[in-house]
């Protein structure tokens, strides 16, 4: 054969094998799914957890063949855990992107803000860990969540302190929309049960100084804290608290089961009590947790655990209904609809909230989290 019609058969050869393979990898063969995360900035340990949860889930997705013969793709767009970031992102996911489909946005605030700049689209949300309660009224008809009201935790809290003995709460928040929303939820159920006029104060995310507040706690005499900050915050909160020889029985939710909240020494946080969905047993849950502690060397945290069971949702929903978010809202909301998480059972109610949550009891012990009781 001629050499140079050798090599122009060998080029045009390649050029087809390329162009297969372009074809193959190209948009046809490919889902996209936006996800807005915190990855840098004070807040960046929820966003990585998030993210760490949402590969997880995805490796396992398409190295089974995906949905249909089509990969997932996860387009990450970093908020910084900042609201106004966080609709920049939503707007480039949904608008140069083309993706109407959105799992995870890191921070209740967050999810607030990108739940009103979408309102008019044709989008659905699946959040992993949007708790804010008024994310309920707020949250639009895109919106579903996987992680409980904080209204829940809050009445659990109050609750929990009340069988303890407690007679003068005081609730310490974040201003955000995430602190104020929980503060309102809590001081309602705690009228509810008969205190009034409960001492709320409010701190700037960010804040390191504490001692004005604890100054006024001081004088309040409490014997219960309700602490609804970050972890970060939470850890200078409670260094401080118990510098001022405050030693009030403190009551969080899921935000300072974070390792960040250990940060100021572990004889800081003993005994902080926390309110947590109740885990699940079961070989899913025993599988789920040996194949990640074996990946990734250590225990699956809840920010984990349900960032990894809001896309294997949305995988469920993609598959059953395909891409159309109209068709996927509709079958989230249909009565017959239920998931079966690693982080428990999955089902809506009409405002895109979890119809119900069971919660467990733990508290800090020698710098981690263990289930009450089991302390000694």
């Amino acid at each position: 054969m001629n050499r140079k019609l050798f090599v122009s058969l060998a080029i045009s050869t390649l050029f087809v094998l390329l162009v297969v393979m372009f074809a193959s990898c190209s948009g046809d063969d490919i889902i996209k799914v936006g996800t807005i995360l915190g990855l840098t900035g004070n807040y960046a340990a929820y966003g990585q957890k998030m993210q760490r949860g949402f590969e997880f889930a995805l490796d396992e997705i398409n190295s089974a063949g995906g949905i249909n013969g089509k990969r997932i793709q996860l387009i990450t767009e970093d908020s910084q855990f900042d609201p106004t970031r966080a609709v920049t992102a939503y707007r480039k996911l949904n608008g140069a992107e083309g993706i109407q489909i959105i799992v995870g946005i890191t921070g209740s605030k967050n999810a607030l803000a990108v739940c009103e700049a979408s309102k008019a689209d044709n989008i659905v949300i699946v959040d992993a860990l949007g708790s804010a309660p008024k994310l309920t009224t707020h949250g639009g008809p895109n919106y579903f969540r996987i992680m409980a009201s904080d209204a829940f935790a809050g009445q659990y809290n109050v609750d929990w302190a009340m069988e303890g003995g407690m007679k003068q709460p005081v609730i310490v928040y974040v201003e955000d929309d995430w602190g104020a929303s929980y503060r309102d939820a809590i001081l309602l159920y705690l009228e509810k049960r008969g205190f009034t006029n409960v001492p709320a104060h409010g701190v700037t995310a960010g804040t390191r100084d504490f001692r004005i507040q604890i100054q006024k706690i001081k004088g309040e005499s409490p014997d219960a804290i309700f602490l609804l900050l970050y972890a970060k915050e939470g850890a200078v909160f409670m260094q401080q608290l118990r510098q001022a020889g405050i030693q009030a029985a403190v009551y969080g939710s899921d935000n300072i089961s974070s390792p960040e909240f250990v940060s100021a020494g572990n004889e800081v946080v003993e005994g902080v009590r926390v309110a947590m969905p109740a885990p699940v047993s079961g070989p899913l849950y025993n599988e789920f947790v040996a194949k990640y502690k074996a990946k990734y060397n250590e225990e699956p945290d809840a920010n984990v655990i349900k960032s990894y069971d809001a896309i294997k949702l949305v995988a469920k929903a993609i598959q059953h209904d395909g891409k159309d978010p109209s068709k996927i809202k509709e079958y989230l909301r249909s009565p017959d609809f239920e998931y079966r998480g690693v982080s428990g059972p999955i089902k809506f109610d009409s405002n895109g909230d979890l119809v119900s949550q069971e919660y467990t009891r733990l508290v800090y012990h020698s710098g981690k989290l263990v289930p009450l009781g089991q302390t000694k």
